[in-house]
């Protein structure tokens, strides 16, 4: 997918990585995790997002590979999960010569919405 996110999409997505959006006067700003001030979205580029959300997209694998030992799942590799996440992320960038920001964000967006469909029904 290399079509833009919606403002809506973009809000979700940062959200979910740790982000915290506020207002400084009449400025729509957000707070990064490590504090930082931004006015406007945070840049979805690739530094931004192999340091704010490819490390929750790793916990949310991680988490979803290992349930709790009662639940009555199975446990799956992580590694597995992670090398298909980037697998799908190069095949788009490298095959298909999609944008390696958006094609990350798609990829990334995909882990976020299976895991929030997750707590919703479980």
């Amino acid at each position: 997918m290399n079509k833009e996110p919606t403002p809506e999409q973009i809000k979700e997505f940062w959200e979910w990585c740790g982000f915290r959006v506020g207002q400084i006067g009449s400025a729509v700003t957000w707070y990064s995790p490590t504090g930082a001030i931004i006015f406007g979205y945070p840049p979805r580029d690739l530094n931004n997002l192999f340091k704010y959300a490819v490390p929750i997209a790793r916990k949310t694998i991680k988490k979803a590979c290992n349930p709790p030992r009662n639940s009555g799942r199975h446990s799956y590799d992580t590694r597995h999960w992670t090398r298909c996440l980037f697998d799908k992320w190069l095949d788009e960038v490298l095959i298909r010569g999609k944008d390696p920001a958006i094609a990350l964000f798609w990829a990334l967006w995909a882990v976020m919405k299976e895991a929030t469909d997750a707590n919703k029904t479980g």
